[in-house]
């Protein structure tokens, strides 16, 4: 049976995902991809993505576009004065959400190991730089009394942090313990990341 244009499209971009998981990012490429997802058609990932780069970021973009939409109702419905906590939520918990709470997730793992990337890495990674965000990011900017650039550093740390964590998590083969529990420590965790007082300067 031939697959629709877009089930063709999905299927490339689970197995780009389950290449990237199961033997590294390295091992992606578009005639792997094709092959892993039963495309006879020799021209299927060109057609459908254009280049490798292509590739990725659509594998990318296909998992963070439900996430910075989750991401900006939660913000949505925070006042302006709100808490240090609901906004570190508001970043952890629709990541979270979209990987732990998500039965074979693999994101996270494929996230982890293209963020260092240093060619894929900076193109597929703007693409997380969604309006929701950059709006929390100056909301805990604008919450926690340090100086922009050390919250800049703590920031990145802290998305680090939780990518990384996240992508460890999920590969974890051991009984899983309670979703809501592990997203409740990273999101404190993160708290401490950014609240911590920076080194004194002499």
């Amino acid at each position: 049976m031939t697959r629709a244009p877009s089930d063709a499209r999905t299927s490339m971009l689970d197995a780009a995902e389950e290449i990237a998981v199961e033997v590294g990012l390295g091992a992606i490429t578009l005639t792997a991809v094709q092959r892993r997802a039963g495309q006879s058609n020799k021209s299927a990932a060109a057609y459908h993505f254009g280049s490798l780069d292509g590739l990725l970021a659509a594998v990318v973009a296909r998992r963070m576009e439900p996430i910075n939409a989750a991401r900006a109702a939660l913000l949505d419905e925070l006042p302006p004065d709100a808490p240090l906590p609901d906004l570190v939520a508001a970043l952890v918990q629709p990541f979270a959400d979209a990987t732990l709470a998500t039965p074979g997730s693999r994101y996270a793992r494929f996230l982890a190991q293209i963020q260092l990337h240093p060619i894929y890495g900076p193109t597929t990674m703007n693409l997380s730089e969604a309006s929701s965000l950059r709006e929390v990011q100056q909301r805990i900017t604008a919450a926690v009394p340090a100086s922009p650039e050390l919250l800049r550093l703590r920031f990145t740390a802290a998305a680090g942090l939780m990518i990384d964590s996240l992508a460890r998590w999920e590969a974890d083969s051991g009984p899983l313990q309670d979703p809501a529990t592990l997203r409740a420590d990273l999101i404190a965790v993160c708290i401490a990341i950014l609240t911590t007082p920076g080194p004194d300067v002499a």
